[in-house]
């Protein structure tokens, strides 16, 4: 992890962690990537979101305050071939045939049942909720990277989560991880070069590997921040 990048504790009203330039710019770009994937622009998202708390009379949520995530600046070079992938791919306002998709948006958007003539019907009829709550939750996980001061509510936390686990899901997918021995082999990967004296990133499968680990990193420490708060009461 980055030397300013600290897990998340509990705080009042929901739990504080910090996140250095680097990383904020990467996972940052990376919801990007996965809201695109799904047919959505995260910024256009966030603006109409906010549109509608204001106009509405309403305060900003602690993550859209001051500068959001739409100052975040694009991810670095070494993901250059990365993103480009992901430009090329069709994406979906919700709704592509399964024989269509995209192996990461099919692990988004798995199948609702395993006949596939039922998942065909299924699909069309639950898609659209399904990527509508993805893309909330990856709008929250995007605004608390509004600045290297993390802010998650209490009332947010759950799909701080999930919107960080779908992040997950895509970056495992790039890396060709299936199975339990996949994940461990590319963790040990990412962790050697992460504890090596000098830390040097060559190829975007290792840049992958470094961030899966990362996020996953993350994910447990606001897992364990909120078991810690349930433990208090």
């Amino acid at each position: 992890m980055g030397d300013n990048m600290l897990p998340f504790r509990p705080a009042r009203g929901g739990y504080r962690a910090s996140v250095d330039a680097t990383e904020r710019q990467l996972f940052a770009g990376l919801a990007r990537d996965v809201a695109t994937l799904l047919g959505y622009n995260l910024d256009e998202e966030m603006q109409e979101s906010t549109a509608d708390v204001t106009g509405a009379g309403g305060a900003h949520a602690p993550g859209a305050r001051g500068n959001s995530a739409h100052g975040v600046e694009e991810s670095s070079d070494v993901l250059a071939s990365y993103e480009r992938e992901l430009a090329d791919l069709e994406s979906t306002r919700c709704y592509t045939p399964a024989n269509n998709m995209d192996t990461a948006l099919a692990r988004l958007l798995p199948d609702m049942s395993e006949e596939p003539e039922l998942a065909d019907e299924l699909r069309p009829l639950t898609e659209s909720a399904v990527c509508h709550t993805k893309i909330r939750n990856l709008l929250v996980f995007y605004t608390s990277l509004a600045s290297e001061a993390v802010w998650v509510s209490n009332e947010d936390a759950g799909s701080w989560l999930a919107g960080a686990n779908d992040i997950r899901i895509v970056l495992g997918t790039r890396r060709d991880i299936t199975t339990a021995a996949e994940s461990e082999a590319v963790t040990s990967r990412a962790l050697d070069i992460m504890e090596s004296e000098r830390p040097q990133i060559d190829t975007t499968d290792d840049m992958i590997g470094v961030l899966y680990v990362i996020i996953a990193w993350w994910q447990d420490s606001l897992i364990t921040a909120i078991q810690n708060k349930d433990l208090r009461r």
